[in-house]
């Protein structure tokens, strides 16, 4: 039986001349499996997996969010 992973979605809010350079930093975080650029409020989408919901968080607030240039994120969280 396949371990089942905690996953995640996180909305992106951030200057439109700044959305390469974020998703560059992106890249080098080992929770990020894809991301996605999007038009209109929120820049960019990425999808997370981890062991745990606590990896999740411990990414998004200690890395995702001191990426520079990024204004704000909004998370969701899968249940299963």
């Amino acid at each position: 039986m396949e371990d089942k992973k905690s996953v995640a979605f996180v909305l992106i809010d951030c200057e439109i001349e700044s959305v390469h350079n974020i998703i560059d930093e992106l890249k080098n975080l080992d929770t990020i499996k894809n991301y996605e650029k999007l038009e209109g409020h929120w820049k960019i989408i990425v999808k997370l997996e981890a062991e745990s919901l606590d990896k999740i968080r411990d990414t998004i607030r200690w890395k995702i969010r001191k990426i520079p240039h990024i204004n704000t994120t909004l998370t969701l969280v899968e249940y299963m």
